[in-house]
Formats: C-alpha cells, sequence, structure tokens
C-alpha cells in the first residue's frame, strides 16, 4: 500500500507566487512607495526580524491577510515608525505627509503614548546591555 499524503506545502516567499521576486523587494517597493524612505539595510533588518518572530510564533489562525498586516505592523515597529498622515487623492494615490507626528495620534494619544514609552525603554535597556558587553570585553 503506497502511503498517503498528508500535507503539501509551497513557498509562498516570491518563488511560485511572484515570478520568482521575493517578498523583501515587494513590499521594500510598496513602503517607498508610500513615503517609508529608509536605507536598504534598515528595511533588511527590519523585514527579516518580523518575519522571523512570526514563523517562530507560528499561529495558523492568522489568514494570509492578518499575517500580512502583522508583517506590516512589525516592520514599522522595526523602523520606528507608529504613525503618520496621508493623503488619498480622488484618483485613489495616497501621499504621506508625514510619519510618527503626535497630531497623528490625537484619537488614541494615551495608548500611543505607552506603546511608544515602552518600546523607546526597551531600546535603552538594550543600548545599556550592548554597551556593558562591550565594556566587559
Amino acid at each position: 500500500m503506497s502511503p498517503v499524503l498528508k500535507a503539501v506545502f509551497f513557498d509562498y516567499g516570491g518563488t511560485l507566487d511572484a515570478n520568482g521576486v521575493a517578498w523583501k523587494e515587494r513590499f521594500a517597493t510598496l513602503y517607498r512607495r508610500f513615503g517609508v524612505h529608509v536605507s536598504l539595510e534598515k528595511f533588511e533588518q527590519a523585514f527579516y526580524r518580523a518575519d522571523d518572530s512570526l514563523v517562530e510564533e507560528a499561529n495558523p489562525s492568522l489568514t494570509l491577510e492578518q499575517v500580512a498586516q502583522e508583517q506590516v505592523r512589525r516592520v514599522l515597529t522595526g523602523l520606528e515608525i507608529f504613525g503618520g498622515d496621508a493623503i488619498v487623492t480622488a484618483q485613489g494615490r495616497l501621499f504621506i505627509i508625514d510619519l510618527n507626528a503626535w497630531p497623528s495620534f490625537a484619537l488614541f494619544r494615551q495608548t500611543a503614548a505607552a506603546h511608544i514609552s515602552d518600546h523607546i525603554a526597551q531600546r535603552v535597556e538594550t543600548m545599556r546591555q550592548t554597551k556593558e558587553l562591550i565594556d566587559a570585553r
């Protein structure tokens, strides 16, 4: 008796679903189009950190759309972009006006302040630990 096929794995990282264009390049193009201009190195670090953390958590209940949204949230956090203002033209083109502008958070300022301050505290702690490691050498 031949074995029963129990699973099929598809690589949706750009190989099968995007004519060989990796998701990192596809996302980077979209970020630039929408006004997020950072170095490729900084983008790659944020992208892979977000991607790796999603793989580690492997939440099978998330839809593809939810995974993509979470990827974007984590990349933007990694790039330290927490919000901004945009204009959408009648033709549907989006233009980023500003990023991380405090007025952007007017409707949820207290929540945003807590998340941003936690992020800054984590960054400071990481820098302190790194300095201690360097000083110990």
